[in-house]
């Protein structure tokens, strides 16, 4: 049987997510914002978050409304395009407003080193961001991978395990069963409909 994954709840990931918009409109806070999204609305690894580049996002001045992971960023080369949610387009154009004039060209770093933008920020530079975030938020530290999770594990309670498996970047059908688990919610649900009559 799979093991469970460490996931947050939609309650949890909403009051993160909360904590930072009260620290608009700084500038560090919207990138933050908009990096959590990316893991959480649209399941990127860190190392793919950290080596997008402009024109992932910027095609010729129109913000784009689906993310292609390129392969040369992607986990086992594997290319996956992504549709953006509402909230994490919104976010996308509040940080391109800010960065927008910074981006020398179309390879340049989405988000870049803070101390030298001819680099990307590290996934250590994320991870601690997060643990940061989330120990603000929600009283414990987090981890990038926890929100790629809670990604996977919306989607299987929403789509087919091979939609799932596509959006994740996958290559076997296995790895995307993790996100299959039921919680107490899933369990509860199974119980009541017990009692109901059948349509």
């Amino acid at each position: 049987m799979p093991r469970a994954v460490k996931t947050l709840s939609p309650s949890d990931l909403n009051r993160l997510l909360t904590t930072l918009e009260h620290r608009n409109p700084d500038p560090a806070y919207i990138r933050n914002y908009l990096m959590i999204l990316f893991m959480a609305d649209a399941g990127l690894r860190v190392g793919e978050l950290v080596r997008l580049v402009a024109s992932d996002l910027d095609a010729g001045g129109r913000l784009i409304d689906a993310l292609v992971i390129r392969a040369d960023i992607a986990k086992y080369s594997r290319s996956r395009v992504v549709p953006l949610t509402h909230r994490l387009r919104q976010a996308l154009s509040a940080y391109v407003t800010e960065e927008r004039s910074t981006w020398a060209s179309p390879t340049a770093w989405v988000f870049p080193s803070p101390y030298r933008r001819t680099e990307h920020i590290t996934p250590r530079a994320v991870q601690a961001m997060l643990a940061l975030a989330g120990a603000e938020a929600l009283g414990r530290e987090l981890h990038p991978h926890m929100l790629r999770h809670t990604f996977g594990t919306e989607l299987a309670r929403r789509a087919p395990i091979h939609v799932v498996q596509e959006l994740m970047g996958h290559r076997h059908i296995s790895s995307t069963q993790v996100y299959t688990h039921p919680d107490h919610q899933d369990l509860k649900d199974a119980i009541d409909s017990l009692g109901r009559p059948r349509v």
